[in-house]
């Protein structure tokens, strides 16, 4: 499995002329663990960051229209998650992403660093953010006011995005298999991309795409229509029987 995360990179590395080893790939990890504000004093880090350049110099990124082929806004929807019984509903102003200083460890942000994390499908919101079953989930509607420069995750394979999501859970503060993913984020940020975009993978017969934008003004490139809605979600269990 570590062959195939690597490879991703490799491959990506290699349609613009950089040669990664699988090998080069693990030490690169394990620098991250380390060191993880430093990536591109390795060479590896170095490399990666090359490659991401070359594809926007290429022109490769994919953009997100603020309207579709009919001339409607493109929404995108995020939640929060709330105790039933104690706290009042989230308003629109608390639905942005949480100030720098703040944010927990993400897929593409480290800890501290703000991204706003948004799904085109209201009914992906609750599996993304892992509402628990004494929790409602507050979702706000988010409307393009701009076009938007993203960094497509499946330059990586679309069933790469799918390995880091579903198969290297922890419970650690600082994930350690976030890491590269992190670094690829804060490469495309500070590259100019407005954000990254990746194949949700949680729910049963959904198919819905993930952002995660970190180039763009509160109410100006994004506005808030109306207020949150409340939601109670309507739970299932059920056991793996092996």
């Amino acid at each position: 499995m570590f062959f195939f995360f690597f490879f991703n990179y490799i491959r990506f590395a290699q349609k613009y002329g950089i040669e990664i080893s699988v090998e080069e790939m693990k030490e690169f990890e394990q620098v991250l663990i380390k060191h993880p504000m430093l990536g591109t004093k390795s060479p590896v880090g170095e490399k990666l960051f090359e490659a991401i350049r070359f594809h926007k110099e290429l022109e490769e990124g994919r953009i997100l229209y603020k309207l579709d082929e009919y001339g409607t806004h493109t929404l995108l929807f995020r939640g929060r998650n709330r105790k039933s019984d104690l706290n009042p509903a989230y308003t629109s102003t608390d639905m942005w992403a949480p100030p720098s200083g703040y944010s927990s460890h993400g897929r593409y942000n480290s800890i501290g660093v703000p991204v706003l994390y948004l799904a085109d499908d209201k009914a992906a919101v609750p599996y993304e953010i892992h509402t628990a079953h004494d929790e409602d989930v507050d979702i706000g509607t988010f409307q393009l006011e701009r076009n938007l420069l993203l960094f497509d995750i499946g330059e990586f394979n679309n069933e790469f995005e799918g390995f880091v999501a579903d198969t290297r859970i922890e419970s650690r503060q600082l994930k350690h298999s976030y890491l590269i993913p992190n670094f690829i984020g804060a490469c495309c940020n500070y590259l100019g991309y407005d954000g990254v975009i990746f194949k949700g993978t949680r729910g049963h017969d959904l198919h819905y795409t993930n952002y995660g934008l970190f180039n763009y003004k509160d109410g100006e490139d994004l506005s808030i229509v109306g207020n949150p809605i409340s939601y109670k979600q309507i739970l299932e269990r059920k056991l793996e029987i092996k």
